[in-house]
């Protein structure tokens, strides 16, 4: 916990929906003086909020399209919490690149399962050619894929895919928004307390 600051630790990084989805809660309660703590995994948030090194936690649980977010249904079975608030926001996916690759030499994209499973029709339609991998532990988390494509830690024949705010943030190249199976795309985010 950071000084008087409301601490949230949320699931993604930099550029994640989650930090979207946080920004937007603190936006529409009118929230001051708080500080986003980037956590990559609702383990790791829940595990913070267990250990008090934050205030309040965030993490998405549910997609209209992709259903249960199980990485965090996983986590959930394992610590005590108490909700705060749940809310939703729309997403739409973009598929993104180095920007010293191009489209032709990528055959494999990176993201969140979730991202896989809200783009399953459109993939497979669009890309078929891609190999499709899922991170594990923090690499599961779009943003920390995206950190690690644009400082050159992942080869430049991988994609990923997220908000399209992660090439802002790590410029990357945008080669297609729009990407998930339905335009109705919501996800629904936990805030929840010790």
């Amino acid at each position: 916990m950071t000084n008087n600051k409301l601490t949230i630790g949320i699931q993604g990084g930099r550029g994640s929906f989650n930090e979207e989805a946080v920004l937007m809660f603190v936006k529409t309660n009118n929230l001051q003086n708080c500080y986003i703590k980037y956590l990559h995994t609702s383990e790791n948030v829940l595990k913070e909020l267990s250990d008090r090194t934050i205030d309040k936690g965030q993490f998405a649980v549910h997609n209209s399209l992709g259903g249960v977010v199980h990485e965090s249904v996983r986590a959930m079975g394992k610590y005590n919490f108490e909700l705060v608030a749940d809310y939703k926001m729309q997403i739409e996916h973009a598929l993104m690149i180095r920007t010293d690759a191009t489209i032709e030499k990528i055959d494999t994209v990176m993201a969140h399962p979730q991202v896989f499973a809200q783009c399953k029709t459109k993939l497979a339609e669009k890309y078929p050619h891609l190999k499709q991998i899922v991170g594990e532990g923090e690499f599961i988390d779009h943003a920390k894929i995206a950190e690690h494509l644009s400082q050159k830690k992942l080869p430049a024949n991988v994609a990923v895919m997220g908000s399209q705010v992660l090439a802002q943030v790590y410029g990357l190249s945008v080669i297609e928004t729009g990407l998930q199976d339905k335009k109705d795309n919501f996800t629904t985010f936990l805030l929840v307390k010790k």
